[in-house]
């Protein structure tokens, strides 16, 4: 098992910066608790203010898939599920973080919504 280095870590801020103008960027699952298999896929949410086409989302799939070399699942948080956003922001490790108050307002809201549609 191993982890992502401190360079491939940049290049997956570069290219969700670039391709979604993501404010912020979390990675989580197996990538973020530094517990990747050699057929583990990266898993990376991101936090922007422009919703773009699935043209741009498959191309940045792509250039990462590329990069480092496995299957990339790139999430854009805004669109998960309620669970999906409550894994993400209780599991994931912050690599980019450029509005933290307009994160921390997005995952407070995130987790309340999870906690309210979980409610009996």
């Amino acid at each position: 098992m191993a982890g992502l280095t401190e360079e491939q870590k940049v290049q997956i801020v570069r290219c969700l910066a670039r391709h979604f103008q993501a404010y912020s960027v979390v990675l989580f699952g197996s990538a973020a608790n530094q517990s990747l298999w050699k057929d583990s896929n990266v898993n990376v949410a991101y936090l922007s203010d422009s919703s773009l086409s699935s043209e741009a989302h498959a191309q940045a799939v792509r250039e990462l898939s590329l990069f480092l070399d496995r299957e990339v699942m790139i999430v854009d948080f805004n669109k998960a599920l309620p669970a999906h956003k409550a894994q993400i922001v209780s599991s994931g490790v912050l690599l980019y973080d450029r509005k933290p108050v307009t994160r921390q307002y997005v995952f407070k809201r995130a987790l309340k919504e999870y906690v309210l549609h979980n409610s009996p």
